[in-house]
């Protein structure tokens, strides 16, 4: 990009470093998380390898041939901005016209054949576009946004110069524009794309921009103002103009993007993309993670200087030593409006469920809390062991040593970041101990922690080693020796703690792991069509066929604990229970962001043959000869000797009444009467109000449903017959 940086101060590249770096790990995040399902298992185990060639040859020859019809445009519209000649030689024109001759006919050509292979997957069923060309687009529109961006840059580094801008370089911009809007509003809806990832990456780069100009802004007005305040020299005049277009750049690329991105329903060629992968690499990955950092950093920075200043020994005046203030602050600020902003977007439509992006927010947090913790204790051992070698104490706080000072403000910071994460992932590990422990993320962190803590402690021990050694075998060994090893004896020191707690955390993982039941496979059942399926949907294709009938040797009134209330349902309950399964799924529907829940799409026929089938209880709001309306209702199937809930529904209006309790505990009371020694149920974990549900009865999660491409691992819960049941719970069911 060839806007011109600010004059940022040696702090202020520091803590832009961290910025970039935690921006690009949210890429990487990005790429873990997204491209590695783009292809579900079943599509990867049925790779034709001469296709997959086939077609990667295809899209990378299309990727050559649009940069070669982008360079021909932008010759071509750079020949003939002049308006009366040719600008340069006509080696120019000539190139533009050769690159567009060749490059145009093989891009056509090669579209045809995705277009052909998308067509031949239309007629097996499999509308989903192809993997080489999602690739291939992913590309093109990073390609082309980047040079769009470039090309912008330059343009506004023209005008903010006062030279105007530059017609070469305004051709170099349409052509990389047209391009893009060609792939954007052409390509893309016609052939569409796998995932978001092309949204995610525009997301990034706007954003990027937008925090560049506001920087840039930020920095020129806040050194002005410091400048006059203080009456020092201005260096030059405030050019805000190239900082204010590369804001509206990023506002507008962003915005573009996002708004995609960001989508509650779909759009017609992206598919549901709020909460995708994409969106949480995006707002974790990207919003949060970085912004906290930086913001922290900038934190530590300002508290250590000033304190520096009022308790250590600063060697310049208030107005040299507070010169880089303003940027700092900046920084800060804007470091914390990110923050703040993405963490409202992760928290507009509630708490989400504990996936992997929120646990490569904790981890990542808690890595660079561990990091700053180990350091501070580090340099805290060292500067003891230096101050008793030097026989001398800290006598007042204008004797304090800057670097105690900072390192103070080091270790407080870190401290305080990794216990309170550190926390969040117990809490969690206490809720899910399987799901948690057998995070990719938690194993790289744990994996990270050790190797790196068990190299730096080896290199440690042998800097000590040798400097032990070598004085004595100079006969040198004294207070000198001890005041050369005081910094690796502090590492080593904080660098074995941090390592042995980390190993007992990796130790306890192992047993749960080991403790925990292998992923349970789904249960035989009926086949599935090729379609989407919903997370119930998923959840039901757990279950087995129905029984034929309920048992006769049970009789529905010894499983009524609470009178004429619950009773088993009959063909003449089918409509009113009916009714009463579109009303009470629509909340399903809206937190999975899909009307295709079995509740509200299943037929009035499918429901008939469904109920009837299997044994399932009603419960009423009245009782004896008038019971009033069916307010409740709940079906069980067996399966593997084991009776599982299905269909759990109350009434939205009687919700909070424990009418789902007592449905339940009328299934615990005909399981017990038919020997039965568990009752499980497949739950879904985006709600914690029906997980506090289940668990104020007894269940325990005992494993997951294995993910699908359509539908994410569900819990399956378990409650041991004869356990005590526990005071319910004020709960949504």
């Amino acid at each position: 990009m060839a806007v011109a940086a600010p004059e940022l101060s040696g702090d202020d590249i520091v803590i832009s470093s961290f910025f970039l770096l935690a921006i690009l790990g949210g890429i990487g995040f990005a790429l873990w998380t997204g491209f590695g399902r783009v292809v579900d298992a079943n599509e990867r185990a049925a790779l034709d390898p001469a296709r997959v060639v086939r077609s990667a040859a295809i899209a990378f020859g299309m990727f050559l041939a649009m940069l070669a019809i982008t360079v021909g445009l932008i010759d071509l519209f750079q020949a003939f901005v002049a308006g009366e000649r040719i600008v340069g030689s006509n080696s120019d024109l000539a190139r533009a016209l050769s690159l567009l001759i060749v490059g145009t006919p093989v891009f056509g050509l090669l579209a045809r054949q995705l277009d052909k292979q998308r067509k031949e997957r239309l007629a097996t069923g499999d509308s989903r576009p192809g993997i080489g060309w999602s690739a291939h687009l992913v590309a093109a529109l990073t390609t082309t946004l980047v040079g769009v961006l470039v090309s912008c840059g330059q343009v506004i580094d023209d005008v903010a110069n006062g030279q105007g801008a530059e017609m070469p370089e305004v051709a170099q911009l349409a052509g990389w524009l047209v391009v893009w809007l060609a792939y954007w509003f052409g390509l893309r809806p016609r052939l569409g794309v796998r995932g978001h990832v092309h949204l995610l990456i525009g997301s990034v780069f706007g954003l990027a921009w937008i925090i560049t100009g506001l920087v840039g802004l930020g920095n020129e007005l806040g050194s002005q103002a410091y400048a006059r305040l203080f009456a020092t020299p201005v260096v030059g005049g405030a050019n805000l103009s190239q900082w204010v277009l590369a804001a509206a750049v990023g506002v507008v690329t962003w915005l573009w993007h996002w708004r995609v991105l960001d989508l509650a329903r779909s759009n017609g060629i992206e598919t549901r993309p709020r909460r995708s992968r994409s969106w949480f690499a995006m707002v974790v990955g990207v919003g949060i993670v970085p912004a906290l950092i930086a913001g922290l950093v900038a934190i530590g920075g300002a508290l250590s200087g000033v304190l520096i200043w009022f308790l250590g020994s600063p060697e310049e005046s208030a107005v040299d030593w507070f010169e880089d203030a303003p940027s700092v602050l900046v920084v800060g600020c804007l470091a914390l409006a990110v923050w703040a902003f993405h963490r409202w977007l992760l928290q507009r439509d509630g708490d989400p469920a504990r996936n992997e992006a929120l646990r490569f927010h904790d981890y990542v947090i808690a890595g660079v809390g561990l990091i700053a913790v180990v350091s501070g204790v580090a340099l805290v051992v060292g500067l003891v062991i230096e101050a008793a070698t030097a026989r001398s104490l800290i006598a007042s706080s204008y004797e304090m040593d800057n670097r105690l000072i900072g390192t103070l403000v080091l270790l407080a910071i870190g401290s305080a970041l990794w216990w309170s994460t550190w926390g969040r992932i117990d809490r969690s590990q206490q809720v899910d101990p399987i799901a948690e422990s057998s995070s990719s993320w938690r194993k790289l962190y744990l994996i990270i922690a050790g190797g790196l803590g068990g190299l730096t402690l080896a290199g440690c021990l042998i800097w000590i080693l040798f400097t032990v050694l070598r004085d004595l075998f100079d006969g040198e060994l004294g207070l000198d020796t001890l005041d050369g090893i005081a910094g690796p004896v502090g590492w080593a020191l904080a660098v074995l703690a941090g390592v042995w707690f980390h190993l007992g955390i990796w130790r306890a993982d192992r047993v749960v792991l080991e403790a925990a039941p292998a992923v349970l496979p789904p249960p035989p059942g009926p086949a599935q069509e090729p379609v989407a399926l919903s997370p119930r949907e998923v959840e039901l294709s757990k279950l087995p066929p129905p029984p034929a009938a309920p048992p006769a040797s049970v009789s529905a009134a010894s499983l009524q604990p609470e009178g004429p209330s619950i009773r088993w349902a009959t063909q003449a309950d089918h409509g009113e229970l009916f009714t009463l399964q579109r009303a009470a799924f629509v909340d399903e529907a809206m937190a999975y962001d899909t009307p295709l829940v079995p509740g509200l799409t299943e037929s009035f026929a499918e429901f008939g043959q469904r109920t009837g089938s299997v044994p399932t209880f009603v419960i009423h709001d009245g009782a004896g000869a008038d019971r009033g309306r069916i307010v409740g209702a709940v079906s069980v199937r067996e399966h593997d000797e084991l009776p599982w809930l299905e269909r759990l529904m109350v009434a939205p209006d009687r919700r909070n009444e424990q009418l789902g309790h007592e449905l339940v505990r009328a299934v615990v009371t005909w399981a017990e009467a038919k020997g039965h020694d568990a009752l499980r149920a497949v739950v879904g974990d985006r709600n914690p109000l029906l997980l506090a549900f289940y668990a104020s009865l007894d269940f325990e999660t005992i494993g997951r449903t294995a993910a699908t491409d359509t539908a994410p691992e569900l819990l399956v819960m378990e409650r041991r017959i004869g356990a005590a049941v526990t005071e319910p719970l004020a709960t949504t069911s």
